[in-house]
């Protein structure tokens, strides 16, 4: 009875001693807050709250309390915004979930971004276009085989997921860590993210341990390091975690985190797909713009299309999903929905 009533009194308190023109607060459990519904179906708890409190809102899980902004159109003004700081989120993400801190990251990641421009920025997108039209290829009906089954999940893995993974880490065909191997742990870790994030013990979750011991077989430092088509951004920040000192433990750790991020790349991927195949109307319209625009950058010379990143983000399908990874997005829509009757061109 206690315990109830302060969690009345809290709730209470909470909601009173809101601001003035602050967004509104999701109601929720005076315990969990808003945990439960979000963990169960994210996309669709958001939806809902989009509908009775608009676009802007405030969630609480347990407690953290965040802010939602459903339009997308706000990005980049968001994107923008000098007063919001990211770090605090990182530190929270790579000690809660990967158990490490990271020393001076501002100064690693804005050393690796100034690392990566450039002609550098430009093979890297080369190499993710050849690791993903080999991952491709490798997935269609081999010898006499005329078609092949596979689910839809399980074809983005075997595609996007193998051609980011070895654009991150480098090919090292047969080593224990590879991008089979990472996709299946990785998807049972996921489940557990925000309980980690949220501060939750790691004992509580043994499934999620186990998944993140397995991943931890990576290759150290030294072995990464030595590969010429390890990422650029991967080598400047694992150089420059050595420079200050950090632990194999550490870099393995960052390491996960950046796959984290791409493994989210991949998810998104899954989502386009998936929609594109429930709306035929949507895979048409792009498969005419990706191939009007493709034919128009066409050079015979060099057998391949090339694009600026201004040229991509303005093509009028593509620049609606307004993503980091706008380019793995049309590359991997190209891959997958190519038009039979038009001979295989590069971009």
């Amino acid at each position: 009875m206690v315990f109830t009533l302060i969690c009345i009194d809290l709730d209470f308190f909470v909601l009173l001693c809101r601001r003035q023109g602050e967004p509104p607060l999701v109601k929720g459990s005076m315990v969990w807050g808003n945990a439960v519904d979000f963990n169960e179906h994210a996309v669709k708890f958001l939806h809902q709250s989009t509908k009775t409190y608009g676009n802007v809102f405030t969630i609480r899980l347990i407690n953290q309390f965040l802010t939602i902004v459903m339009d997308p159109h706000s990005f980049e003004s968001l994107a923008k915004e000098r007063n919001f700081d990211f770090d605090p989120i990182q530190k929270q993400v790579n000690w809660n979930v990967f158990s490490f801190v990271l020393i001076d990251p501002k100064k690693m990641v804005k050393d690796a971004v100034r690392n990566i421009r450039g002609k550098r920025l430009e093979n890297g997108v080369k190499q993710f276009a050849q690791h993903l039209e080999d991952s491709c290829d490798l997935s269609a009906p081999q010898g006499d085989e005329e078609w092949s089954t596979c689910g839809l999940r399980n074809l983005a893995s075997k595609t996007m997921f193998d051609a980011i993974f070895k654009s991150v880490f480098g090919r090292a065909d047969g080593h224990d860590f590879n991008s089979a191997m990472a996709h299946k742990n990785f998807d049972i870790f996921h489940k557990y993210f925000n309980y980690f994030w949220l501060g939750m013990p790691k004992c509580l979750f043994p499934e999620a341990m186990k998944s993140l011991t397995e991943l931890l077989v990576m290759p150290g430092s030294n072995d990464l390091l030595s590969r010429p088509d390890l990422s650029d951004y991967l080598r400047s920040s694992m150089e420059f975690m050595l420079e200050k000192g950090q632990t194999e433990t550490d870099i393995k750790a960052h390491n996960l985190v950046y796959l984290h991020v791409n493994y989210n790349t991949f998810r998104v991927a899954f989502w386009l797909l998936n929609n594109l195949l429930e709306y035929p109307e949507a895979t048409v319209a792009l498969r005419k713009e990706v191939q009007e625009a493709t034919e128009q950058h066409w050079d015979d010379e060099s057998n391949s299309a090339v694009f600026t990143m201004k040229q991509v983000e303005n093509l009028a399908l593509i620049s609606k999903y307004d993503t980091s990874s706008g380019t793995r997005v049309m590359l991997g829509c190209e891959q997958v929905f190519r038009a039979s009757a038009c001979p295989p061109r590069d971009i």
